[in-house]
C-alpha cells in the first residue's frame, strides 16, 4: 500500500504527483494526500490518527522554510503531542538546506529556459529599486507562476494546474531532485 503524503499546500501535492509519475512510474491520487494549509499536523489529527490505526505509512514533505533542524523539531514535537506516528520526513528543498517547494523548483527547471527566468529575476529587481505602492510581494511563488504561465505547453501558472511532466519546461531528472527521490525509494519501490 503507498504511504500518504502530508503536504503543506496543492502547489506540493501536484509537484508529487507529477514527480512520483515520472520517477516511479506511479499514479497518486488525491487521496493519497492530506493538504495541512500550513507546517503544522494540528488542523488534519483525526485524518493522520485514523491512516495510523489503519497501519497507513505517513510521510510529512513540507518546506524547511529559515531552518530544517528547526522545523524537523517542530514537527516531530507536535507529532509527539498529538499522538501521531509519522515514517518520514522530508523537507524541501532537498533535507538540509533551508528553503522551500519553489526553490527546488528552480533547480529542476529546464536548462534551456534558464533564461525566462533570468528575465523573471530582472524583473523582480526592476519592482523593488523602482516601488509603486499598492504592488504585491514579488516573491518566488510568483516568479514560478509567471515562468510557467509564459509558456503555451506545461499548464497553468496557478499551483495545481502546472504540469511538472512538461520536459519543455521541467527536468524531473534533475540531480536537486535526486535528495527527494532517495527519501522515497523505499516508500515506493520499483515493480518486481
Amino acid at each position: 500500500m503507498d504511504p500518504i503524503l502530508i503536504v503543506e499546500g496543492k502547489a506540493d501535492e501536484k509537484f508529487l504527483q507529477d514527480f512520483v509519475k515520472v520517477r516511479f512510474r506511479i499514479e497518486l491520487r488525491e487521496s493519497s494526500f492530506i493538504v495541512t494549509g500550513g507546517n503544522s499536523l494540528r488542523k488534519d489529527r483525526s485524518s493522520i490518527l485514523a491512516n495510523n490505526t489503519r497501519g497507513i505509512k505517513q510521510l510529512v514533505i513540507f518546506d524547511s522554510d529559515k531552518s530544517v533542524e528547526n522545523t524537523r523539531t517542530q514537527i516531530t514535537s507536535e507529532a509527539k503531542e498529538l499522538g501521531l506516528e509519522i515514517q518520514g520526513q522530508f523537507y524541501f528543498p532537498n533535507n538540509a538546506d533551508p528553503g522551500n517547494l519553489e526553490t527546488l523548483l528552480r533547480t529542476a527547471i529546464n536548462p534551456d529556459c534558464q533564461g525566462v527566468l533570468d528575465c523573471i529575476d530582472q524583473y523582480g529587481h526592476c519592482l523593488r529599486v523602482k516601488p509603486v505602492p499598492g504592488l504585491r510581494p514579488f516573491d518566488e511563488k510568483s516568479k514560478v507562476y509567471i515562468y510557467v504561465d509564459s509558456f503555451e505547453a506545461g499548464g497553468s501558472g496557478k499551483e495545481d494546474g502546472r504540469d511538472y511532466t512538461e520536459p519543455r519546461l521541467w527536468n524531473l531528472n534533475s540531480e536537486s531532485l535526486q535528495p527527494l527521490h532517495d527519501f522515497l525509494s523505499p516508500y515506493f519501490p520499483p515493480e518486481a
